[in-house]
């Protein structure tokens, strides 16, 4: 099964640059090997008509350049400065998931806490989204399957969420038990101890 580019979008989403970089390299060289021929070749050898393995490898390529163009955008953008009520300029350098920091001015001394301009709190619904990349049938099969889930709250889902496609297999079997979920809770416990 060819896997959405929106599960890579959330397994790397909170990777530094360099990390991006670094397996934008290991998978540029994986597609050119051996051993992604041989892993062709077992598809083809089982039946496997389509080009999953090839794809998969250049779907996550194409996300893994645009998750990088956009991290260099967003740190030319991110260094916001603050003026200290001393008049010292502070140049503040944010991390993609800060909320807050705390800065210390190093001319007069002053504590200041700072809200981060660009943060966006995430909501479920566009974790979803992402993961899925926008395909409406799984969107809503994962919310029916999330709002069954009465005693886990949403911050709650977006990490089980976030760490389930971390494992696109085991993604994959959870998207087929949700279908016709026996009770809802067990399927939750049972993804978020094996991922």
């Amino acid at each position: 099964m060819a896997v959405g580019p929106g599960i890579y979008k959330v397994q790397y989403e909170n990777c530094s640059l360099e990390e991006l970089e670094k397996k934008l390299g290991e998978l540029e060289n994986f597609l050119l090997s051996d051993e992604l021929k041989a892993i062709r070749q077992e598809e083809i050898d089982s039946g496997v008509d389509d080009n999953n393995c090839i794809t998969n490898v250049e779907i996550e390529i194409e996300v893994l350049k645009e998750l990088i163009a956009n991290k260099k955008t967003n740190n030319n953008n991110n260094n916001n400065a603050v003026i200290c009520m001393c008049g010292n300029k502070i140049v503040v350098n944010w991390e993609d998931n800060e909320k807050f920091k705390m800065i210390r001015c190093p001319n007069c001394n002053a504590e200041m806490k700072l809200k981060n301009p660009n943060f966006i709190e995430e909501k479920l619904d566009d974790v979803i989204n992402k993961v899925v990349n926008g395909d409406p049938f799984w969107k809503n099969a994962i919310i029916k399957y999330f709002d069954s889930l009465t005693n886990k709250n949403d911050n709650n889902k977006i990490k089980f969420i976030k760490k389930l496609v971390l494992n696109k297999d085991l993604f994959n079997e959870f998207t087929k038990e949700i279908l016709n979920p026996i009770n809802s809770e067990e399927i939750f416990d049972k993804y978020n101890n094996m991922c």
